[in-house]
């Protein structure tokens, strides 16, 4: 099995396109998340219905109440539309893009710091 070590695979040069590429994502992102959170209208999130929600959003619906409720759906949104952009452009490794998401989503109370690090595999 020594000859499917990760060290004996060729090594691609980087090109001045994915330099490019890598720091236009950077800014892209960071231009993204505020477009989307406070400036994109989004109108199937201001409608929401509640009677068709599943019933641990309804649960959650019912918790914040329906402005607070669109507002994170709004805040979820924009997280995914950054690090889509992130992933897509490589701008920072996979794993960092993953744990930006997740540290945003408890920033911005979507998911709450527990539920959060759940899903890290970590019992808080």
């Amino acid at each position: 099995m020594h000859q499917y070590s990760i060290g004996g695979l060729p090594q691609r040069p980087i090109s001045r396109f994915d330099v490019w590429k890598r720091g236009a994502g950077a800014l892209l992102a960071l231009a993204a998340f505020p477009m989307v959170y406070f400036f994109l209208d989004v109108p199937f999130l201001h409608s929401i219905d509640p009677d068709l929600l599943s019933s641990s959003a309804r649960i959650r619906f019912d918790q914040l109440g329906s402005v607070a409720f669109t507002q994170t759906n709004i805040a979820m949104l924009a997280i995914f539309v950054s690090s889509v952009i992130l992933w897509t452009a490589e701008s920072v490794p996979n794993y960092v893009t993953s744990l930006m998401v997740i540290a945003g989503l408890v920033l911005t109370g979507v998911l709450s710091e527990t539920y959060a690090f759940h899903q890290l595999g970590h019992k808080v």
